[in-house]
């Protein structure tokens, strides 16, 4: 059946300054939600119809210039997804949504054309793999590094390392 939703959402964007901010906050009620089901082995078992579920979010997000140099930005989402009075998952949350997600990065400009960046995402709560949330995927921080350089107006050369911990980790569930 198809999916169909009412959403309420209300935010705020602003800039003072050297800083700019957006904050966000939304609540969905929805039926028929599309789920991709897959067995124990990952392999897809296809979509199927929840009932009713429900998603409340907040997203927060801010940056700032420091200096003409150095800038940086934080960015903060809650996201709380679950069934609503399913027969067999209850109030259940839905597998695959993360509740808290933490990015924040730093970016040094050594000159107008050649700049580097370091970047944190952090997931600092357990995530629910199935629907009846007896398997979780761990917490985990992943930090990485890009640089970037133009080498004209519209064509830059980009390069990147990413989880420089080399964290283990599920980036999605």
């Amino acid at each position: 059946d198809a999916q169909t939703a009412t959403t309420v959402e209300a935010g705020w964007r602003g800039r003072n300054g050297r800083l700019a901010w957006n904050a966000v906050a939304y609540y969905s009620w929805v039926d028929n939600e599309l789920l991709n089901l897959r067995d124990a082995s990952g392999v897809s078992l296809g979509s199927v119809n929840a009932g009713k579920t429900t998603h409340f979010g907040i997203e927060l997000g801010m940056s700032t210039q420091f200096t003409d140099q150095l800038s940086g930005r934080l960015a903060y989402t809650f996201q709380e997804f679950r069934f609503d009075g399913d027969p067999l998952y209850g109030d259940n949350r839905l597998a695959g949504a993360p509740r808290h997600t933490i990015n924040a990065a730093l970016r040094y400009a050594f000159t107008p054309r050649f700049a580097s960046e370091v970047e944190v995402n952090w997931r600092p709560d357990k995530t629910p793999v199935d629907n009846a949330n007896t398997l979780y995927a761990d917490p985990f921080v992943i930090v990485s590094a890009r640089a970037s350089y133009d080498l004209t107006k519209t064509l830059t050369l980009y390069g990147e390392v990413r989880n420089i911990f080399d964290e283990t980790y599920a980036s999605s569930t």
